[in-house]
């Protein structure tokens, strides 16, 4: 529904509750109308912790972080919520360095604080935070391995890669697509391709992002003919190709033609 239309059966309402507020508030800010959003929100009579913690995501999504800042600042009441979406913004504006020491100065971290830290690094650190995360009790989930493991792809670490592999079974995400995923795109990275594809051969299912995984995998290894035959069984399987699917094989191709 358009935002102007909302807006008028919103007003239109005898009686509107936190939720009601809450809900157009937020319609605002997935348009990206801040100031309409802020607007509304200085005017609703009672606010609770998800109508702050709203308008702090819309600041922090359009990389108004210093606004975003003063208004953590200013709210009465702050949850878990609040604190890893102020993280999340640092993140995102590549401020690891404040990133770093706002998540230090955090008392009740959760997993997604540590996996929100963790994907600021692209570097051996971030292997380091995983360890230090299991050592303070937490569990990772599918967003923690799938970030690590990337990371040792990244860093083409395949010692870390296949502990990481070993990891993953033996916590009970060796169906997780995603996860699954992730290994296959590390074991190309550091150039065993057969590990790949036994990975993506032992999974229970595919999903277009497993798939992709392989094409890419084979691609990557200058495999072309490879990358077409499994695109051709992806089709026959019922998978839907994306915008990924086809890029890879554009590549697959252009690296083709260049090396006959």
């Amino acid at each position: 529904m358009e935002v102007g239309r909302a807006r008028k059966l919103f007003e239109q309402m005898p009686e509107k509750d936190v939720v009601a507020w809450t809900v157009m508030i937020k319609g605002y800010l997935d348009h990206r109308d801040i100031e309409s959003a802020q607007e509304l929100f200085d005017k609703m009579p009672h606010k609770d912790v998800v109508a702050w913690n709203s308008m702090l995501t819309g600041y922090v999504r359009n990389g108004k972080l210093e606004n975003a800042l003063n208004f953590f600042l200013r709210m009465p009441e702050r949850n878990i919520v609040s604190s890893n979406l102020m993280l999340w913004g640092y993140i995102q504006e590549d401020d690891i360095t404040t990133a770093r020491k706002f998540f230090e100065g955090l008392y009740n971290k959760n997993v997604t604080s540590w996996n929100t830290l963790i994907s600021g690094y692209q570097t051996e650190e971030a292997l380091i935070l995983f360890v230090q995360m299991l050592s303070s009790g937490f569990k990772p989930d599918q967003g923690t391995l799938t970030v690590v493991i990337s990371v040792c792809g990244i860093l083409a670490i395949q010692g870390w890669g296949r502990a990481m592999h070993v990891f993953t079974v033996k916590t009970g995400h060796e169906n997780d697509g995603m996860v699954m995923s992730s290994l296959i795109s590390m074991y190309s990275r550091c150039g065993f391709i057969n590990d790949a594809s036994i990975v993506f051969k032992t999974m229970q299912s595919h999903d277009t992002a497993s798939w992709n995984a392989m094409i890419v995998a084979q691609a990557h290894h200058s495999s072309a003919k490879e990358a077409f035959d499994l695109f051709h069984c992806m089709i026959r399987a019922g998978h839907q190709p994306d915008h990924v699917t086809f890029l890879v094989l554009l590549t697959a191709c252009a690296q083709f033609w260049i090396s006959h």
